[in-house]
């Protein structure tokens, strides 16, 4: 079917050269098949050819073109290219920095309810980096991640209780978020645990404990 010009087929294909060691003579197979199905507007297919061409060195690497195949597919609302774009742009990997970029692509990812695309949307709004500067909006973004679950988020988000970004200061909040994410993401922070229970009072500390497991058994598994 790959022969007629099945650009489902063609996927295929290419996909099972491109899982291959990458030995020169794989790599132009799959570019070949991934590029059939990529023309014919095959968004997966995209997507792997602009992988193909930005991550496998040698004959096949090509920056700008595995760009132009990510931003192809992520027009098709293909999350890995949005989030491979939205990092590229913020840290300026293959190209130039550019977190106006950045925030289009986090935002669509955000929108479409990926944590790791709200994280970054969100920290955006807090700096106004790309964005008009919205502290409120970066944090609602940062807790809406948290509370689906996304320890890096759940750490934004002790941090903004911590510091007041985006929300009133709360240190009883802030321990309970950075007890969640040192629970869920398995590290400890001494230092930033104890510099948060001398914030509170013994009181407090229970009621944190309290509130802690509250919003645990709220949380996805």
């Amino acid at each position: 079917m790959a022969q007629q010009g099945d650009s489902g087929a063609q996927y295929q294909v290419g996909s099972s050269y491109y899982g291959r060691l990458a030995f020169v003579r794989e790599d132009e197979l799959a570019e070949k098949w991934l590029r059939l199905a990529a023309l014919q507007g095959h968004a997966l297919a995209q997507c792997k050819l602009g992988c193909l061409y930005l991550y496998r060195d040698g004959v096949i690497s090509d920056k700008a073109e595995g760009i132009a195949w990510l931003e192809k597919a992520a027009k098709q609302y293909v999350s890995r290219a949005a989030f491979l774009l939205a990092k590229k742009y913020l840290y300026g990997l293959d190209v130039p920095k550019d977190h106006r970029q950045c925030a289009r692509w986090s935002g669509q990812l955000a929108r479409e309810g990926y944590a790791d695309g709200m994280l970054m949307y969100g920290i955006l709004h807090l700096n106004g980096s790309g964005v008009p500067k919205n502290p409120s909006k970066g944090f609602k973004w940062i807790q809406k991640a948290a509370k689906g679950g996304f320890v890096p988020a759940q750490i934004g988000l002790w941090k903004c209780y911590e510091h007041g970004d985006g929300v009133s200061k709360d240190p009883l909040l802030a321990y309970v978020w950075y007890r969640i994410a040192a629970a869920n993401g398995k590290f400890a922070n001494n230092e930033a645990r104890v510099r948060l229970e001398r914030k509170l009072t013994s009181w407090q500390l229970s009621e944190a404990e309290s509130l802690k497991k509250k919003i645990q058994a709220q949380l996805p598994n």
